[in-house]
């Protein structure tokens, strides 16, 4: 399961507060790149992180950082920790190499390794 130990631990406190998944919104969409927020009293419905996370997850986030920019993580190790747990998922519903292989757009060795990998515990 990720929680908020899989985030930078400049981020943990974040994702603490506004879940996982909001956070993986925002690296979705700025990750590697500055955002700003601001202060809660300014946060309107039209602000781009109100729109991307909804008005109380935004206002969440404002009342942690407003007033400042947030530097946010890519957020690729967290993303390929999610995407290995669900070929480990998929293949032992019955899910061909191959098949996970195309729809995880990553080569039929790298499936493999992700599997033995997943089933030591690494």
């Amino acid at each position: 399961m990720i929680d908020a130990t899989h985030f930078p631990e400049s981020m943990q406190e974040i994702v603490q507060v506004i879940g996982v998944e909001s956070m993986l919104k925002l690296a979705a969409m700025y990750g590697g790149s500055t955002v700003g927020v601001p202060i809660a009293s300014n946060l309107s419905e039209g602000h781009p992180v109100v729109r991307l996370l909804g008005a109380a997850k935004a206002l969440s986030l404002a009342h942690i950082v407003g007033g400042s920019r947030l530097i946010v993580p890519t957020c690729r190790s967290v993303n390929c920790a999610i995407r290995d747990a669900e070929i480990l998922e998929q293949r032992e519903k019955g899910k061909t190499v191959r098949w996970l292989s195309r729809t995880h757009g990553v080569t039929e060795r790298q499936v493999m390794h992700i599997l033995r990998q997943q089933r030591s515990g690494a």
